[in-house]
């Protein structure tokens, strides 16, 4: 290396920075951008649709060898049937892959990015969750539709009902927390800049009347240690709007095979 020269040292420590593995990265990137995260909720989420989605295709791979290729192999499975999961996940190799090049791990152009990279291969996201609109709900049909969907068990269901009743945003169902909730004074209030409350920071907080079937709805609902969601999707995080959605399919499905008026 001296005849060539390079500086063995340096060579050697260039060498240890490649070797970082995709895994080592995601929790070097979790430590040093803690304070970075919205909440710890946030943080959770972050670190398990990788853990989950990527570490599996890329965990022992060196950052400096992750290609296009093995990005694609990664999301391909979760592209068309979890758009909105794999969008996310998609965003968060590429914050690590950035991340790591910055730090001297890897060179060259992120394999994540998807202008003028992914979006060549990949159908976008928009494209593929536009016009998913179900057939809207007659008002005759309204008793039996809330009858079949109280009738299904699971917590997705009982969001949909929720956000059916108070006729919310469904981000703002999916990231509702037990403390927004005053039963007492049967009032839902959403704090402005809240995580897809759509309300500014500088704006008023939102308030939501709650009836008694609204009420006895929550009273109702199992509540996970140390999560503060209300609806908590089976892994402790927030639903994705394809978990409700799903809901909402399997029940127009439904009717159709009974040969019953159409739900939606």
């Amino acid at each position: 290396m001296l005849r060539q020269g390079l500086d063995p040292v340096a060579e050697r420590q260039a060498a240890r920075r490649r070797l970082l593995t995709f895994q080592e990265a995601v929790e070097r990137f979790d430590a040093e951008k803690a304070i970075e995260f919205r909440s710890q909720l946030h943080r959770k989420q972050w670190r398990a649709s990788l853990e989950r989605h990527a570490i599996p295709q890329l965990g022992d791979m060196a950052v400096a060898d992750i290609s296009l290729q093995d990005v694609l192999d990664t999301l391909r499975p979760i592209w068309l049937e979890k758009t909105e999961t794999a969008s996310k996940v998609r965003q968060r190799i590429e914050q690590v892959l950035d991340f790591v090049t910055v730090s001297g791990h890897r060179s060259g152009d992120n394999p994540a990015r998807w202008r003028g990279n992914l979006s060549m291969v990949l159908p976008a996201p928009g494209k593929l969750t536009a016009g998913q609109n179900f057939p809207a709900l007659q008002l005759d049909d309204a008793p039996r539709w809330f009858a079949a969907l109280r009738a299904r068990s699971g917590m997705s269901a009982r969001a949909l009902e929720f956000q059916t009743l108070t006729a919310s945003r469904t981000g703002a169902v999916r990231f509702a927390t037990w403390d927004e909730f005053d039963l007492e004074r049967r009032l839902w209030i959403i704090q402005p800049g809240r995580q897809f409350s759509k309300i500014p920071p500088s704006g008023r907080p939102h308030r939501v009347p709650l009836t008694e079937a609204l009420v006895s709805l929550l009273k109702g609902l199992p509540k996970e240690q140390g999560n503060p969601l209300v609806f908590w999707a089976p892994r402790g995080g927030a639903f994705s709007d394809a978990a409700i959605a799903a809901v909402m399919r399997k029940m127009h499905a439904a009717d159709l095979k009974s040969g019953g008026a159409r739900l939606f």
